[in-house]
């Protein structure tokens, strides 16, 4: 007969231990004294997307003339870029057109207007702030 080429347990505890999903060769395992992070991340920890996300999303108190209103912060940032831009800032006012051509808001129609009615320069901005916002969420 021929011998079989698996090997064969050194203890008893190993006979019972069945190999696969989430349960690796012993030999494989975490040694005794090992100060890997076994149990993943310590908790209460936060990942960078979160953190992002509750800091735009926070209320904030925003002036609007005599009152006082409570609104978030990504809103507020927004509001406050449509003021430059109708103050005469020229890069507020591309990023402004930019984000609503992301976002799918302008027509058909209106994208062919500010396209014709936009510089070479204003053009270049405006391409090079899309691409910046695209590989950001990269």
């Amino acid at each position: 007969m021929a011998e079989s080429t698996k090997p064969k347990p050194e203890n008893t505890s190993d006979a019972n231990y069945a190999v696969g999903y989430g349960r690796p060769p012993r030999k494989h395992q975490f040694k005794v004294g090992n100060t890997a992070s076994r149990r993943g991340r310590k908790r209460g920890s936060r990942n960078r997307t979160l953190v992002i996300r509750e800091i735009l999303f926070e209320p904030i108190k925003v002036r609007e003339g005599e009152d006082v209103k409570k609104m978030r912060l990504l809103e507020a940032i927004v509001r406050q870029t449509c003021n430059k831009a109708l103050k005469g800032d020229h890069k507020a006012a591309l990023m402004i057109i930019g984000l609503a051509q992301k976002e799918g808001l302008l027509t058909p129609e209106q994208n062919e207007v500010l396209e014709e009615n936009m510089s070479e320069a204003d053009k270049a901005i405006l391409a090079d702030y899309k691409k910046r916002l695209n590989d950001s969420k990269v």
